[in-house]
């Protein structure tokens, strides 16, 4: 696993043009190098990720890659690493300030208006990355640095076990969310809920960013089972944020099980909190 950026060079598919007399620097024979890395949390499939989960993606993964003039337009185009070449002189957009910003999605999506639907119950890959940067002066020579980020929230559940007896854990959230590429924002849609299902005694679901109170935990050990809205474990935190990530440690004894200072974090941490349920 590699801890070090790819300097991806491509060179970016349309010519700019500039409008109201910006001064444009004349680089537009360029190829457009893009340094890329990922931030935090071993979950992308693709990508090679380290124990930290930081890394780069490989040869071949494909993500979508907008170009954004000040006026919200933009070209779009499916970015293959290792494979796609573009110039700054081949894209074909104006922009009013002379600068651009770069947005990009993985796994690629279907864009519209710079906004997608993303649903947790039917996508192959979960782990969906984001990456935006502004201000990228039109055919500057400099490198831009697209740093992606985890869109979704991560819960990370941990079991202490008295003895060892199977634990499976249900997780029934909102599933389905859209992506808005030009804020950076992921928006929970309503309705839609979807269990997810994971047995063992150290786990992860990756979930759509929403209240906690719109998540439940259905937990059987051995011939029990309990539910739990999640607002009731975690009652300092309301809102699971995109990005981060909340840890639990279920110490199970008795038929108890005890949490032992959950944490809400950045897939590193916001905040901590106590209490305990029992089976």
């Amino acid at each position: 696993m590699k801890k070090i950026n790819s300097l991806l060079s491509f060179v970016a598919v349309a010519s700019f043009l500039c409008g109201c007399g910006n001064e444009i620097n004349d680089n537009t024979d360029n190829s457009i190098n893009i340094v890329t890395s990922i931030s935090s949390e071993d979950i992308a499939r693709s990508p090679v990720l380290d124990e930290t989960g930081k890394g780069n993606f490989m040869n071949g993964d494909i993500f979508s890659l907008a170009v954004s003039n000040s006026e919200k337009e933009y070209v779009l185009k499916d970015f293959i690493v290792g494979t796609s070449d573009f110039k700054w002189s081949d894209l074909n957009i104006s922009s009013g300030n002379g600068k651009v910003a770069f947005l990009a999605c993985y796994p690629k999506q279907n864009i519209k208006d710079g906004k997608f639907t993303f649903d947790l119950a039917t996508v192959d890959e979960k782990d969906l990355l984001l990456a935006k940067v502004e201000g990228v002066a039109i055919n500057a020579a400099e490198p831009v640095y697209l740093n992606f980020r985890h869109a979704m929230h991560k819960l990370d559940i941990y079991y202490n076990l008295e003895e060892d007896i199977n634990v499976t854990t249900r997780c029934e959230a909102l599933s389905t969310c859209e992506v808005n590429m030009f804020e950076n924002t992921v928006t929970a849609q309503n309705g839609k809920k979807t269990v997810f299902t994971q047995s063992g005694k150290n786990i992860f679901f990756l979930i759509v960013p929403q209240q906690t109170a719109d998540v439940t935990l259905n937990i059987t050990y051995g011939n029990k089972t309990k539910s739990y809205v999640l607002n009731e474990i975690i009652k300092d935190y309301n809102q699971l944020e995109s990005g981060k990530k909340m840890e639990l440690t279920l110490n199970v004894k008795n038929g108890d099980i005890q949490i032992e200072n959950p944490t809400i974090g950045d897939w590193g941490n916001q905040g901590s909190v106590d209490g305990s349920i029992i089976m």
